[in-house]
């Protein structure tokens, strides 16, 4: 599955690359001869492993190319908070969104909920389809969800019913997951590899 001719090799989030990570990736680069592109922020999230390449190389002279001009936003309002933020003017970005009527502020909590699934339901379908809301809190997001979906049953948008079943981490550390202490009945494991006598990728429920 070899490209023909000359290859560009895309890293999108460079930033997450660990040293040893980049170190392999130009290696390999070098032997097959293809270039690489590294596309990130310094200013976001970094590696998990060891050393931030993606800054140094940057530091020590690697030619690159900057985005300085926002193209997602389409409303000029937004466009200018955006700008004014991404340069570390984070008070008259606000600033700008709050005097143009842009920001909402709501204490009650019911009320919140209330008027984000009203604001979404009142979309039209085109827009209904490209928009999505955001939520502080997983209580909010499932009460809006249930909200949204019995308005859209009720208007006859929304049919059949489909049951899923999703996991939810327990975030334990790999030293805690060690200790039999931790599990409770019914918690369900999966491991990433085989060990143990299990196999990866195989559920298995504590009794």
């Amino acid at each position: 599955g070899r490209a023909k001719g000359k290859e560009i090799w895309i890293v999108d989030e460079a930033g997450l690359l660990s040293a040893a990570d980049a170190h392999a990736l130009l290696k390999k680069a070098e032997i097959e001869n293809a270039r690489v592109l590294l596309v990130g922020d310094t200013r976001q999230l970094s590696s998990v492993g060891a050393g931030n390449p993606f800054k140094q190389l940057q530091s020590y002279g690697m030619k690159t190319a900057q985005l300085t001009q926002g193209v997602r936003q389409k409303d000029d309002t937004i466009k200018n908070s955006i700008n004014l933020i991404a340069n570390n003017e984070h008070k008259k970005g606000l600033e700008i969104l709050d005097q143009s009527g842009k920001v909402f502020e709501i204490k009650n909590s019911d009320e919140i909920i209330l008027n984000m699934a009203k604001d979404y339901l009142s979309l039209s379908q085109k827009d209904l389809k490209e928009s999505l809301f955001i939520s502080s809190t997983n209580h909010e997001k499932e009460e809006i969800t249930n909200i949204v979906r019995a308005e859209l049953k009720s208007r006859g948008e929304l049919q059949g019913t489909i049951k899923t079943n999703s996991y939810v981490s327990l975030d334990y550390n790999e030293h805690a997951l060690k200790s039999a202490h931790v599990y409770s009945i019914g918690d369900v494991l999966i491991p990433n590899r085989r060990s143990q006598g299990l196999k990866s990728n195989q559920v298995y429920v504590v009794q």
